[in-house]
């Protein structure tokens, strides 16, 4: 995916789409971003290789403040216990097959 100024090009549902980077959050341990894409708010989560994206419908939302309101410490918590999930899941799939 290509980025410049804040927009990024990319495949969405098969589809070529331009996605707009509307703010990041802070955080010591995960990449937050919040994206704007096809009267969508798309909430990114990254950790190392692994990524989780929250889709919010923009009428469901006042907008990007309520979006970054929703990333509360509970909400991260459960965010943290599923990457370990998905890490472990990666890993039991990575292990190759004993004959």
């Amino acid at each position: 995916m290509e980025e410049a100024h804040g927009i990024r090009l990319g495949i969405f549902a098969g589809k070529l789409a331009l996605v707009r980077l509307l703010e990041t959050i802070p955080h010591p341990s995960f990449r937050i971003a919040i994206h704007g894409y096809n009267q969508k708010y798309l909430l990114e989560i990254t950790a190392g290789p692994l990524k989780q994206t929250f889709t919010i419908p923009e009428d469901r939302v006042s907008g990007p403040e309520q979006v970054r309101n929703m990333v509360t410490e509970a909400f991260l918590e459960r965010v943290y216990q599923r990457f370990i999930d998905m890490r472990d899941d990666m890993a039991r799939a990575l292990i190759p097959p004993t004959s």
